[in-house]
Order: C-alpha cells, then sequence, then structure tokens
C-alpha cells in the first residue's frame, strides 16, 4: 500500500510537473505573400518585430525585396551589384544581406555585405577578406556573419564575424554566423552559441 501511495505521488508530481512546463499551442493565422508581376515568388529571410519582411526574389536576377506590414514592396539598390539578398532586418529599420558584383558569377560565396540605415547603404567589409557575407543583426545594430580571407589558409581559415560600433571581431573558426537577438544570443549554422550581450 506504501508502495502504491509512492508510486501514485510520483505520477502526481510528474504531472504536475509537466502541466507547468507545458507550452499552449501558437494562435496563429497564415497570410501567403506575393508580389504582383512576379512569376517566379519570394523567398523570404527574415522579419522585424512590426512584421516588414526582407528577402530576395528570382525576378529577372536575384534581387532583395522588402514588404512592409501594409503589404507595400520596396527594394535596397546596391551600387555595382548584380543581384542583392537582404536577410534580416531589425526594429530600427536596418537591413543587412549580400550582393554578387557585377560581373561575378551568382554564388553563395561571392557575396560582398551591405548594410542600409536611413537611406544610406554602405559596404560591410570584414578586413582583410575576399568575401563578407552578412546574415542577422540585433536591436542594438550588432551585425553577425561570415567571411572568406583573401589567402584562405589552415591556419587563416574563413570564420564567422560579429560587427557593432565599427568594429569586427572575430568568434572562432566558425564558418558563418547566421543570426543574433536582442540579447545578444548568437545562431551559428549547425547549433546554437551563447555569447555574452554586446
Amino acid at each position: 500500500m506504501l508502495r502504491l501511495r509512492s508510486t501514485m505521488l510520483s505520477l502526481a508530481v510528474f504531472a504536475l510537473a509537466a502541466m507547468a512546463c507545458a507550452q499552449t499551442a501558437a494562435n496563429c493565422k497564415i497570410t501567403y505573400i506575393s508580389q504582383s508581376g512576379n512569376k517566379y515568388g519570394l523567398a523570404p529571410q527574415g522579419i522585424n518585430q512590426y512584421g516588414t519582411i526582407v528577402g530576395f526574389s528570382n525576378q529577372n536576377a536575384p534581387t532583395n525585396f522588402i514588404r512592409y506590414d501594409d503589404g507595400t514592396f520596396g527594394k535596397i539598390t546596391v551600387p555595382g551589384a548584380a543581384y542583392t539578398v537582404a536577410t534580416r532586418r531589425n526594429a530600427s529599420g536596418t537591413t543587412v544581406g549580400f550582393y554578387i558584383p557585377t560581373g561575378q558569377k551568382y554564388a553563395f560565396y561571392n557575396g560582398q555585405g551591405f548594410v542600409t540605415a536611413n537611406g544610406t547603404t554602405t559596404v560591410l567589409k570584414y578586413p582583410g577578406a575576399d568575401k563578407t557575407r552578412a546574415y542577422g543583426i540585433n536591436k542594438s545594430g550588432t551585425i553577425v556573419g561570415g567571411f572568406d580571407p583573401v589567402n584562405a589558409t589552415t591556419s587563416n581559415p574563413a570564420g564567422g564575424f560579429l560587427y557593432h560600433n565599427g568594429t569586427f571581431t572575430r568568434l572562432g573558426k566558425l564558418d558563418t554566423l547566421s543570426a543574433i537577438n536582442d540579447s545578444g544570443t548568437i545562431v551559428e549554422i549547425g547549433r546554437a552559441s551563447c555569447r555574452e550581450r554586446v
């Protein structure tokens, strides 16, 4: 009898713990977005807290788009770009991404980073890098991404970077840092890494 009571008490504690940790299902609505006259569709890459979506489209050539929460579209012009991909936009409206310079073949590894804030687009280039790709930005304006050195070697390989207040910081021998949240947690392709808040 004591064993039965002990088992029932254990089950009751387990059930209460499970209920405390249970998550409620999201109450959400799915909305499909499209762009008038675009027969190739859109490839969204990020969304901010205001519902502004950024990404790219293959209409004519891969080019970035911004879809505002009112359903209107815009895009970023990067001088000297043949193709552009917008990857993230923060709550302040700063957008990051990468572009393929005119004359280069469209390929992921050929990208050069850009950041657009207050209508001004700036190239983002990791020091000594041949290619730089910006993938994430948080509310503090901290940007993360990846780079390839001009002459990559085993002692100087491609890696991930953090960019804040005009300063680049290499974060170990990482391939790419793909996102950063407002608390400073950084996502690396394949795993999550907790970093100190910046």
